[in-house]
């Protein structure tokens, strides 16, 4: 069953086959299957021309945030993906009103969220509310009405009132981004890549610097001999320098980016502000702290994202391998 929409899938081989030259399979969806007897059935199916096939992932693609899903799988790694999904869809969603837009299917879109306040304009565009989505009650559309369905939402927040300080600085970074996708006809990528942008003026024109949304990384080698390697024993020796390594690596982006902004030059490029080191034009401190400011921002929110994945998993899903040094 190919996968239709960004939702976890794995591309399903055997070892037989691979082993003799095939790669046939098939992208599977794994959200597709209520149990992993149910996805197993389905393998069994596709590869009905082996007596006992032994099944082989050999490509994903859409995994939960620091989840993976091994070439030799196992029901644990099917049951973590699916507890991942679920939970990331309980996540606060890139919209300021909590509201998201997610591809259904090829031919429709479907909302998810607070649509309680526009349920009229929702149906106005054509919209069929439907309790039983495959991730929960929301509205369905034509891919037609995308435009205007994002249209709708993105102006929604931009008219979003805010009720503490964090929300004032939460909906100021969204709406910027909103502006920008709005400029640049985005249809959903950037909206959902970053956290948010810092709007900048430059004779007259706007520019965004987009605050970054990385991945979780869970998977950390370390070369098999010399100091490296004694650095690989201090960091596996214990679950608590095992967290604290993962979180250094995964933080040590924005920590670099803000060195960077330090040194205070910006290049502007198609509506876009990027931080140089020295090929930009210099700004002015206010702007360099507002972009600052907009890194904090981003890491503040990554850092939450990857407590909760410490939280959830602890150090269960974390890679710390060796590699073979050059000699």
């Amino acid at each position: 069953m190919e996968t239709t929409s960004k939702t976890p899938g794995a591309y399903i081989g055997t070892y037989a086959k691979y082993n003799n030259g095939s790669l046939y399979g098939a992208w599977m969806d794994l959200t597709k299957y209520a149990s992993y007897d149910d996805f197993l059935s389905a393998c069994h199916e596709l590869h009905k021309d082996e007596l006992d096939p032994e099944f082989m992932c050999q490509d994903t693609k859409y995994m939960p945030d620091g989840i993976s899903f091994p070439e030799a799988f196992s029901r644990q790694d099917f049951e973590d993906v699916i507890t991942a999904y679920k939970e990331s869809l309980k996540e606060i969603s890139a919209s300021v009103n909590d509201i998201r837009i997610v591809d259904y299917s090829e031919k429709a879109i479907a909302v998810y969220g607070n649509t309680k306040s526009i349920k009229d304009k929702l149906k106005a565009l054509g919209g069929r509310f439907n309790p039983r989505l495959r991730d929960g009650a929301g509205w369905i559309f034509s891919k037609k009405s995308e435009e205007e369905v994002r249209k709708l939402i993105n102006g929604c927040a931009e008219h979003s009132i805010s009720k503490s300080e964090i929300d004032i600085k939460t909906n100021e970074y969204k709406n910027a981004l909103a502006e920008y996708c709005k400029l640049i006809n985005d249809c959903g990528y950037y909206s959902k890549e970053y956290e948010g942008a810092v709007k900048i003026e430059k004779d007259g024109n706007p520019f965004y610097y987009l605050i970054e949304k990385p991945r979780i990384e869970n998977s950390f080698w370390f070369e098999d001999e010399g100091p490296d390697y004694e650095y690989y024993l201090q960091v596996v020796a214990n679950e608590e320098s095992k967290k604290n390594y993962f979180l250094s690596r995964n933080i040590n982006s924005f920590e670099n980016e803000v060195k960077r902004a330090n040194k205070g030059f910006v290049s502007f490029e198609r509506n876009r502000a990027y931080i140089d080191y020295h090929d930009g034009e210099p700004v002015n401190d206010d702007t360099r702290k507002r972009i600052i400011d907009g890194i904090m921002f981003g890491k503040e929110r990554f850092e939450k994202r990857l407590n909760s994945y410490l939280k959830r998993w602890g150090t269960s899903k974390l890679g710390f391998k060796t590699y073979w040094a050059n000699r």
